[in-house]
């Protein structure tokens, strides 16, 4: 049916987008390719600005609704990608702490 081939062409658009990002892309043009995110989410850390966002990349459940869970995050820090992925936020900020 369609939606479900609309949900499935955007995931292999983001993950595929995301597959050839590069470290050091702006949010800006992130947020121009792919879209607003399914999810976002901010923090301060140490006086750097944290910012997530969480765009669709993989199938979990049918159920109508996207879940984090069916996402992948992108880290930006003051508007910058410093990683992307399930354990990006734990590195960028470690990777912080030490002063990258």
């Amino acid at each position: 049916d369609g939606e479900s081939e609309q949900w499935q062409t955007v995931q292999r658009t983001n993950d595929s987008y995301i597959d050839n990002l590069y470290l050091g892309t702006s949010k800006a043009r992130v947020v121009a390719d792919l879209g607003q995110p399914d999810f976002k989410e901010a923090f301060d850390r140490h006086g750097d600005v944290f910012e997530v966002l969480y765009y669709r990349t993989h199938h979990r459940k049918s159920d109508g609704k996207t879940t984090k869970e069916e996402t992948t995050p992108l880290v930006f820090v003051d508007g910058i990608l410093v990683g992307y992925g399930e354990s990006a936020i734990d590195k960028a900020t470690a990777n912080l702490a030490r002063g990258y």
